[in-house]
């Protein structure tokens, strides 16, 4: 029963440019949207691979534009157990440990959010005449590593 005056909101609603609160929470560098981004992708109705009006962006593609490489894993997790939940204090990539995030949906430009990541990190491809040291993120799965977990 519903208590009085309570309104029911639709999880995938979309702003005037297509987006959804998913979108706009993986968009966030603010460390408290990793909470959000946990909480929305808990939800059972939550679309993950809505597509924005303006790019054609879901909100993997927007979390790793802006390198939130904490919203981004979550999907993966999801995707290898069927929860997000046990590893959720731990993880770091929310979005990649859901199995119905659809990694290889393109934008208008025709790049996935992983050849986004790439072109748009300046990390993500290090020359050898860089004098810093940078982190490489890689995204890959292996089927040893599962089996030995």
């Amino acid at each position: 029963m519903e208590a009085p005056g309570a309104v029911e909101l639709e999880i995938n609603a979309l702003d005037t440019l297509g987006r959804t609160v998913l979108h706009l929470a993986c968009a966030s560098t603010e460390p408290s949207s990793l909470e959000y981004v946990r909480m929305l992708l808990a939800h059972p109705g939550i679309n993950v691979n809505v597509l924005d009006k303006e790019s054609h962006w879901t909100p993997f593609h927007r979390a790793l534009y802006v390198e939130n490489i904490s919203a981004a894993y979550a999907c993966i997790f999801a995707r290898l157990t069927g929860s997000v939940f046990p590893y959720i204090l731990n993880s770091r990539i929310l979005l990649l440990k859901r199995s119905d995030t659809d990694t290889s949906i393109k934008d208008f430009e025709g790049y996935t959010a992983y050849d986004l990541y790439n072109s748009t990190v300046k990390s993500a491809q290090p020359t050898g005449d860089e004098d810093v040291l940078a982190e490489l993120f890689t995204w890959a799965t292996n089927r040893s590593v599962e089996r030995a977990a």
